[in-house]
């Protein structure tokens, strides 16, 4: 049997599973590239996971394609392996997972890479209810929010430094397909044990979603697959590109319960999609460059702070401000109700009109942005709250209930901004 080393807090357990894989599957001994796929749609995504999963099928040639899946029924997670054009279903430890614990990622990336070893390694990450660096993917077991179970930074931290042998062997890419994904303290958690990222600065769509043009806002898998398929000796930086080049940024105008046109009076119009491909080698540099922004900053009147800030794009705007309001009176996306804490880099110090090297490094370290033409997104944002009370609190409060705190975030560490937010907030 072989056995798999997953993380229980600061302790050590031994799992048995199943035996590698059966020799009947076609898994190429020279494979170039293991995309894993962790799909944690215990959520509102459960109704787009066959037709996702549809258009992951081109892939083949020298490219294994490994699933994790888990919808909304009880029992339902399953574990899975594209042979040939067709799902094979492989031996899972559990009928039904938390995809929210960082064991279930930890076992599902463990065992892929010991049953499809290959050159290159990608991770997707494929969920909802996004939070930045509060975590991303999540699961809500119970159907309700109050279930909601996030994989926050400190679980990212553990599983991929465990699985990467503390960064000595890197996986190439990890791209998530959720909301609110392409935050620096995100970017900086990931960088000692990931060479690349893929993620969106504002709410993300699923592919039964549409754009005010016409065309799906979700990610476009079967064209970046078709790509690697066509050409499997792409490296890290050349796949985070085709994932970005596929992609289509659109408009979303907001309805009225899901069914009217949102009118002119209402405040949340539209949404302006956006994606990214940063190169997390280059992040070091650019969190220098805001760690001298943060101690800068702090010598600044707040007047020209507060004016850069209060005009700077924004994201997440679709969640809660008033985090002591009932979740039904957010179905009206009211402005003044609208999160305003997640901040574009480049806007921001674009609208200071002073410290260029930050857009310098910023520069640097996004390989490929796509925006819309009047979007101020530049691939990067950071913590910002507008007001004092915003500072350190959950998106979901109350819950997860381990929410982890801003302060524990390697970014936090290693940096003065913390020290700037809480002094320009007057929390100090």
């Amino acid at each position: 049997m072989k056995k798999v080393v997953c993380l229980v807090a600061t302790c050590l357990c031994v799992i048995p599973i199943s035996p590698t894989l059966d020799r009947h599957l076609s898994s190429p001994l020279d494979s170039k590239w293991t995309i894993m796929i962790y799909f944690a749609a215990d959520n509102h995504r459960d109704p787009e996971i066959e037709a996702t999963l549809e258009q992951m099928k081109v892939v083949g040639n020298k490219v294994n394609l490994v699933v994790l899946v888990d919808g909304r029924e009880n029992g339902d997670t399953k574990y899975l392996f594209l042979d040939e054009g067709s799902f094979v279903k492989l031996k899972w430890i559990e009928e039904e997972s938390n995809m929210g614990d960082g064991h279930t990622l930890y076992n599902f990336l463990n065992m892929s890479i010991g049953m499809f070893p290959a050159d290159h390694y990608a991770l997707f990450v494929l969920s909802t209810h996004g939070s930045g660096w509060q975590g991303l993917g999540v699961d809500l077991s119970g159907g309700s929010i109050r279930d909601l179970d996030l994989l926050d930074m400190k679980e990212y931290k553990a599983v991929l430094s465990n699985i990467t042998n503390q960064g000595k062997n890197k996986i190439d890419l990890v791209a998530f397909d959720i909301c609110v994904t392409a935050s620096i303290e995100v970017a900086y958690q990931l960088s000692p044990y990931v060479r690349y990222m893929v993620g969106t600065e504002e709410h993300d769509f699923g592919i039964n979603e549409y754009a005010d043009e016409g065309y799906s806002l979700g990610w476009n898998y079967s064209a970046f697959l078709m790509k690697l398929r066509e050409n499997p000796s792409m490296n890290g930086e050349e796949f985070a590109r085709c994932i970005v080049k596929s992609y289509r940024p659109g408009t979303y105008t907001f309805k009225i319960f899901d069914r009217y046109t949102a009118p002119k009076w209402y405040p949340i119009l539209k949404c302006y999609t956006t994606l990214s491909a940063i190169n997390l080698s280059g992040v070091r540099e650019l969190v220098k460059s805001i760690d001298s922004l943060a101690i800068n900053l702090s010598q600044e009147s707040k007047k020209l702070i507060k004016n850069a800030r209060e005009t700077s794009r924004e994201y997440g705007k679709l969640y809660r401000k008033f985090w002591f309001l009932p979740f039904c009176v957010y179905k009206f996306h009211l402005d003044p109700l609208g999160y305003n804490c997640f901040v574009d880099i480049g806007d921001f110090v674009e609208k200071l009109g002073k410290y260029s090297s930050v857009l310098s490094s910023l520069q640097e370290t996004i390989v490929f942005n796509k925006t819309l033409p009047t979007d101020h997104s530049h691939g990067l944002f950071i913590y910002f709250p507008q007001y004092r009370w915003q500072y350190d609190v959950s998106i979901w409060y109350p819950f997860p209930k381990d929410f982890i705190s801003y302060g524990q975030l390697d970014f936090s560490k290693s940096t003065h901004w913390d020290e700037f937010l809480k002094n320009y907030l007057d929390l100090e």
